[in-house]
């Protein structure tokens, strides 16, 4: 992302698509869908995602891998709850 303002207006647009979308990147699809932020603001997005992910497509596959959390069992409200509490803590991260 290009700075702290930009991504954490992005993250506060993507906690509110969350609980719908039930993944991030979703979610910030559907806030371009809202005219929150524009296609090449959620491309940026998108890419500091996947860089923090460190290669794996998922939070579930990179838990899995970094952390030896296997989520196979988790119901979709747990996963969404994780994923809401990371961005939250992104929220937290840029809002300093």
């Amino acid at each position: 992302m290009n700075n702290r303002k930009e991504t954490l207006k992005v993250l506060l647009a993507v906690k509110e698509e969350l609980p719908a979308a039930r993944f991030v990147c979703v979610a910030a699809d559907y806030a371009v869908d809202d005219d929150k932020i524009t296609w090449a603001v959620c491309h940026r997005f998108t890419e500091m995602i996947a860089d923090r992910l460190q290669g794996e497509y998922t939070v579930d596959s990179w838990l899995r891998k970094y952390h030896g959390i296997d989520t196979v069992n988790y119901t979709p409200d747990v996963k969404l709850d994780y994923r809401q509490r990371w961005v939250d803590a992104m929220i937290k991260e840029f809002s300093s």
